[in-house]
């Protein structure tokens, strides 16, 4: 398989405060087998220590998830910063509230219209900007999901990052919303499901219901490239990254 498996550092968020931990975090997570990242910046650390230890454990970034007020305010120095650790692709992990609380589709439309824009701000970049979902996206109105409105209302320039589980939890199949994606994805999250209550149920990978090997068979298919496992809820992190990665090979 040439997708790359890899650890969303998120899942480490309440254990890398501080530079030495977020080294350590790169340092396990290549341990582990991981092939990848994406990135969870320190405030108040430059992007060139993201850089260093990119290079130092051969992590290669996949994505970052920036905040939607540096999109809109601070869009050019934010390109600048992605680019200092070869990063080419801004996340937005989830849809405001502002937009969300938009009777209907308004809201979604409104969207829409930000992440066109945003993507024809990065051309000179060579940048795209790529959009994380929730359950939420799943929601219709008048027989269409804000997910297939915003795929068929945004350009080339605009991508997704498929998170299976919180689809199987909008009550969609995975496979078969990634197979939309075809390419318009190069970066997907990966946590299993059990039957249960959101977001309790999250699993790590093999824990659950999905069916991985079909799964990461159609993010091949449709051009992704970097599959990174992302726990919201874990006791133990580490160990819920190591028992994924194992899993899945690695």
């Amino acid at each position: 398989m040439s997708i790359r498996i890899g650890v969303q550092m998120y899942t480490l968020r309440s254990l890398v405060k501080t530079p030495e931990a977020m080294e350590e975090a790169f340092r396990r997570s290549r341990a582990m087998g991981a092939q990848c990242v994406q990135a969870l910046p320190i405030p108040s650390t430059p992007p060139e220590f993201i850089r260093d230890l990119s290079k130092k454990y051969e992590l290669p970034v996949c994505t970052v998830h920036a905040p939607v007020d540096r999109i809109k305010n601070d869009l050019d120095r934010l390109a600048e910063e992605f680019l200092t650790f070869e990063c080419t692709a801004i996340g937005i992990g989830m849809m405001p509230g502002s937009y969300m609380r938009k009777k209907g589709m308004e809201g979604t439309k409104a969207f829409a219209q930000f992440l066109n824009e945003t993507a024809e701000k990065l051309q000179k970049y060579n940048m795209t900007v790529t959009y994380h979902n929730h359950s939420y996206e799943f929601k219709s109105v008048n027989g269409q999901t804000h997910f297939d409105y915003l795929l068929e209302n945004t350009g080339p320039g605009v991508h997704f990052t498929p998170d299976v589980y919180w689809i199987k939890v909008g009550g969609y199949d995975p496979v078969r919303e990634m197979e939309k994606l075809r390419g318009r994805s190069k970066v997907m999250h990966l946590k299993d499901y059990k039957k249960g209550i959101a977001p309790f149920n999250m699993r790590s990978i093999g824990a659950g219901t999905l069916d991985f090997t079909a799964i990461l068979q159609c993010a091949e298919d449709i051009g992704v490239e970097d599959a990174v496992i992302e726990l919201d809820y874990s006791r133990d992190p580490y160990k819920s990254l190591e028992n994924s990665l194992k899993f899945l090979g690695l």
